[in-house]
């Protein structure tokens, strides 16, 4: 499994999907090396903002790209009151 977060780079020569900052491109890994994304944002007490454009884009990648999409929360200090609804709806999607 590949774990990207805001604050880390995976990758190097084995082509594994590299995140900086708001980057993150799906469609540039596709299949087969991506099989499930899993997109959630911080929570706890110190919890940052997620952003959600970069949400919708990596959403939005996912489902050009045929890999399923799953989201989590939208994070934050209280994470159910914010829900896990992207735009109007859950996406459960599993591979």
């Amino acid at each position: 499994a590949t774990e990207v977060t805001e604050d880390t780079e995976e990758g190097g020569a084995t082509g594994t999907p590299k995140r900086r900052g708001a980057s993150f491109s799906v469609t540039s890994v596709a299949r087969p090396l991506l099989d499930w994304v899993i997109l959630g944002g911080e929570s706890g007490p110190q919890a940052r903002p997620m952003d959600p454009a970069w949400a919708r884009s990596v959403r939005d990648q996912c489902v050009e790209a045929r890999v399923p999409f799953f989201f989590k929360q939208w994070g934050g200090v209280n994470k159910k009151a914010a829900g896990r609804k992207l735009d109007g709806e859950e996406w459960n999607q599993r591979p």
